[in-house]
Formats: structure tokens, C-alpha cells, sequence
């Protein structure tokens, strides 16, 4: 049901004509399990950023740009515990509901900081990857002041692109809103599809660096997840534009999970893949909670190859060894007729295959 607010004053509004948005079991129960994301990601982060500074085993910039991107993902699951509580409020007053396109980007300017800037900081983490910026950081060496000083940058620059697709959108006539959802607050159409498609692509280029180099257990899982929020996102909106009678409960109930639960579930399982299969890490957690390192998988030491003899010929099934020792056999039954036999192999003279 439409509800027409135009003609009301938000000052005098009651609560029956003010449409309760939130009253049906799945929104209860998806509200629920998002604000249980949030708070396992708040949980499992929060002791990484103090372990990631305590690491010597990984170069500065990297561990810098490993803390960075926990503390986006803290950020992204306190934003979103926040909201969820606001929507618990929200219930016993239906009225802070009632918004527009102009105050519901406001409201998502952080959630949007925090995508961006996490995938800015994967990408760098990416070319951190490659042999030649590894040879560079070697020779020349970072200060932490110069870390900070990029960190700093970074942020200002996932804040400016940010600030560009909420503030810099042609919303001449605000249109009011139920429920607030980011894409569908851009009344420019470009710049929503620009979003996504940007986005997909910064995770598109960091899967492809990490295929090649290190970390990519950790960040190619990620990236694999971010890809289905955006493209599950865009296709939603994709249809929210072209449809002549879009079904809007259905939008809202598959961007709630695309654009604000799939992501707050990355950010539970980032700090249990950085443990698993980055050894220092695993080895911070074992001296600060004991306990928790007893619960994780121990590493099973790798055995040694055999070694090859590499002049030898490829013999699988061991068929010239089989012949030569019946050869030198034969031999030493009959030692005269090993100096008329030309064709005779014995082990001393594998060599010569």
C-alpha cells in the first residue's frame, strides 16, 4: 500500500499515519541475525587490530594496511549494529521512519565510505603482492610516518568518492521513502550502475593478483563474496528501473541481504581467515588467548621430497634398473663374456643412458 506523505508535517505526524514497515517475521528475523553478524565481526576484529601492530614478521606497510582494513570492518559492523538498534526504536515510533532521498543518503554516507575504502585497501594489499613493489620496499623502506600519512590518503579518498555519488546527485524534488537503501536513494541512474560496476571491478583485478602471489587464501575469498553482493545488487536495481510494475517489498527484502547482511557475514569470516592461514597471526593468538589457539587447526609440518637423480633416464617402472641387475647377475656368473657382450648394462654404467 502507497502511503502519501507530502501533505503532512513531519512535527505533527501520529503514529497511525505513519506506515509500520517493520512488522512482518522475515524482517524481524533477517534484523535479528544481522545485528548477530555484527556483533561476532565486532567481537572477532576488535583484538586483531592490537595483535596485527604486535606482528614483526610482516613488513610495516603491509601489517598497516592489514589493520587498516580490520578497523573498516569494525567500523562497517558498528555502523551496522547501530542501524539495526535504531530500527528496534523505530518500532515503538514508526514516524522516524518517514525520510527522504536526501536525509536516507546521508544515513548510508558511511556504509558506502566503508565499502569503498575496503576495497581500495584489497587492491593495495594486492600489489603489495607483486615481486617488483617487494623489491622496492626493500631497498628504500618505510617509515611509520609515511604509512600513516598513505593511510591518511586513502581515506580521504574513499570519503571524496563517497561524497560523490551522495552529495553530487542531481535530487532536485526529494522523494519520500519507507525504507532507507542507498541505491535506491540515487535518483541518478548512471551513478548507481557506476557504483557497482566500479566496485566489481577493483575486486575483479585484486582476485586476479592474488591468484599469482601470496594471501590469496585470505582475500580471494572475499573478493568471490563481494562480487556476488554487488552483481546480485545490480542486477536488482537493474530490474527496479526497467520494470513497469516492480515488485518494491521484494527489492527491499534481496538489497537487505545483497548490500547489508552478505557483507556484515565477510566481516565475521575475514579475522578467522586471517588466523587460519597466516602463521603470524596464528602465532599472536596463541600468546595473547591461549585458550583460543588450543581451538584451531595445528599445522602439520610438510615432508621432505625425495630427490631425483636428474642424469639418470625416466625409468617409472623400473625396468632398466630390473634389467641391469640381472644383467650384472649373469656377469658375474660369467665374467668372460662381459668384455665380448657390447649390449651388457650393469649399475656402474647407468650413467651413460
Amino acid at each position: 500500500m502507497a502511503h502519501d506523505l507530502r501533505g503532512f508535517e513531519f512535527k505533527n505526524l501520529t503514529r497511525k499515519q505513519c506506515p509500520l514497515t517493520y512488522d512482518d517475521p522475515y524482517t524481524w528475523s533477517l534484523n535479528l541475525f544481522e545485528g548477530l553478524l555484527a556483533i561476532t565481526g565486532l567481537t572477532l576484529n576488535c583484538p586483531l587490530i592490537i595483535l596485527t601492530h604486535t606482528i614483526s614478521t610482516i613488513p610495516l606497510g603491509q601489517k598497516r594496511l592489514l589493520a587498516s582494513q580490520v578497523i573498516n570492518f569494525v567500523l562497517l559492523c558498528a555502523f551496522q549494529l547501530a542501524r539495526n538498534v535504531y530500527l528496534l526504536i523505530a518500532v515503538y515510533n514508526p514516524c522516524l521512519n518517514i525520510m527522504n532521498t536526501i536525509s536516507c543518503k546521508l544515513q548510508e554516507f558511511p556504509l558506502l565510505f566503508c565499502y569503498i575504502h575496503g576495497a581500495i585497501l584489497s587492491m593495495l594489499i594486492a600489489l603489495q603482492t607483486i615481486p617488483e613493489y617487494v623489491y622496492k620496499s626493500k631497498k628504500h623502506g618505510f617509515r611509520s610516518t609515511t604509512c600513516s600519512v598513505w593511510q591518511a590518503c586513502i581515506a580521504v579518498l574513499a570519503a571524496s568518492i563517497a561524497l560523490f555519488f551522495t552529495a553530487f546527485d542531481a535530487d532536485v524534488n526529494p522523494r519520500e521513502m519507507n525504507r532507507c537503501f542507498l541505491l535506491l536513494a540515487v535518483r541518478q541512474t548512471e551513478f548507481a550502475f557506476i557504483l557497482i560496476t566500479g566496485l566489481i571491478f577493483i575486486y575483479t583485478a585484486t582476485r586476479q593478483l592474488f591468484l599469482l602471489n601470496s594471501l590469496k587464501n585470505i582475500l580471494v575469498p572475499e573478493g568471490v563474496g563481494w562480487h556476488l553482493c554487488f552483481l546480485i545488487s545490480g542486477v536488482v536495481i537493474l530490474y527496479r528501473y526497467l520494470a513497469l510494475e516492480p515488485c518494491l517489498p521484494c527489492i527491499d527484502r534481496i538489497l537487505e541481504v545483497s548490500f547489508v547482511a552478505l557483507p556484515l557475514a565477510l566481516a565475521a569470516i575475514h579475522p578467522i581467515l586471517l588466523v587460519c592461514n597466516l602463521p603470524s597471526f596464528r602465532e599472536a593468538i596463541n600468546e595473547a588467548f591461549p585458550v583460543v589457539g588450543n581451538m584451531l587447526p595445528e599445522y602439520m609440518p610438510v615432508p621432505e621430497l625425495p630427490r631425483s637423480q636428474s642424469h639418470l633416464p625416466c625409468d617409472p617402472k623400473g625396468l632398466i634398473k630390473k634389467s641391469a641387475l640381472r644383467r650384472s647377475a649373469t656377469n658375474n656368473n660369467n665374467p668372460t663374456d662381459n668384455n665380448n657382450d657390447p649390449s651388457a648394462i650393469t649399475v656402474d654404467n647407468l650413467e651413460e643412458f
